[in-house]
């Protein structure tokens, strides 16, 4: 590379990095059951900086502004981005709350007035702190298996997973589980080919997945949760409505536009989607539940596969190892599923400011 190149390329870089604008906002905390205002909170902000080709060899600033809010639960945030990306977080919270992230977590700012502010300036961002009532430890685990050569009970038409939940682990032959408290049952459907170009052609196909409760009383019931992917969704399981089963299809479709076909991948999974789930219900010669584990899913059941391979699958669960106890409300440090012997318990994969 020439010395000219080098010049060029940093020239490029430096433009990247010192044409960052200021943009400002206004975080608003408040309680998130009586809705009121939450003074001496502290709040992060970040603004996202793009340094351009020089992220493969450094990496970019962290810009961040942290503030207290004051008695009307306000406080005014600013920082620098190229981008007009910013984020704001209660990360450490007052006693007695949540950490929690802005419902606006991801803001994102695409205009500039004449002096080179992000556009509007005068955004409030509300942080909604849930209270901390009744925490307590649970089993939290991610159940997944991924084959890239297929799963192993997938006979090219049909497949069936099962999952133990109170072990944490798949059935014979994928794990090591005993007791089968969830089975997924996967039939695929082909559709066809569609032809791209002379020399191409893409094969469409469907998937089902239905995923069942077996034995009486047990089964699903669903919870779509309207903040997305932050804040504690779920506190107690409910004591009646829930299903026995829940289908999901997924798969590679054909697409027209206007004149043209193309085929695009589809997924009825949710990510917003959240359930709770009763397992291993007993009742008693009058009808009257008398055992059951009661938990929860977060983010949907998602699946992996091809036109001819059923490859994997997986979901994130929580379950109370209490017999009939329905708190689901975990305590974000103690998870059950560790060695009870263990000097470090390690914390679930699931971060609790994501997923409580």
């Amino acid at each position: 590379m020439t010395n000219k190149s080098v010049f060029i390329l940093t020239l490029i870089g430096g433009i990247y990095s010192c044409s960052a604008d200021l943009a400002k906002f206004t975080a608003y905390v408040v309680d998130d059951m009586t809705g009121a205002p939450i003074s001496n909170a502290e709040v992060t902000a970040g603004f996202n900086v793009d340094i351009g080709w020089k992220a493969w060899t450094e990496s970019a600033p962290i810009v961040r502004d942290r503030r207290q809010t004051g008695q009307d639960g306000k406080c005014n945030l600013s920082g620098r981005t190229n981008t007009g990306r910013t984020w704001a977080a209660v990360e450490h919270p007052p006693s007695g709350y949540y950490s929690a992230v802005g419902q606006d977590s991801q803001l994102h700012f695409k205009r500039k007035d004449i002096w080179g502010v992000w556009q509007p300036d005068n955004l409030v961002v509300t942080i909604r702190l849930q209270r901390v009532e009744h925490p307590i430890p649970l089993k939290a685990r991610h159940a997944k298996i991924y084959k890239g050569g297929g799963i192993e009970s997938f006979d090219g038409t049909n497949g069936v997973l099962r999952y133990d939940l109170v072990i944490g682990d798949w059935l014979p032959p994928e794990g090591r589980g005993i007791m089968a408290d969830i089975v997924i049952r996967t039939h695929l459907e082909c559709g066809g080919e569609l032809k791209i170009t002379e020399h191409q052609r893409a094969q469409l196909y469907d998937y089902t997945s239905t995923i069942e409760f077996p034995g009486e009383g047990n089964g699903l019931v669903e919870k779509e949760c309207s903040r997305g992917i932050y804040g504690l969704r779920i506190r107690m399981a409910p004591e009646e409505g829930y299903l026995k089963k829940k289908e999901i299809r997924y798969g590679m479709k054909r697409v027209v536009f206007g004149s043209n076909e193309y085929p695009k991948e589809y997924s009825e999974c949710n990510d917003a989607m959240c359930y709770c789930f009763r397992v291993r219900s007993r009742f008693n010669e009058k009808g009257e539940l008398v055992g059951a584990y009661y938990g929860k899913i977060y983010g949907d059941f998602s699946f992996f596969a091809g036109p001819t391979q059923f490859v994997g699958a997986n979901f994130l669960y929580y379950l109370n190892p209490t017999p009939l106890d329905r708190n689901l409300e975990w305590d974000r440090k103690t998870n059950l599923f560790d060695e009870p012997n263990s000097k470090r318990r390690r914390r679930s994969s699931a971060m609790e400011i994501h997923l409580p």
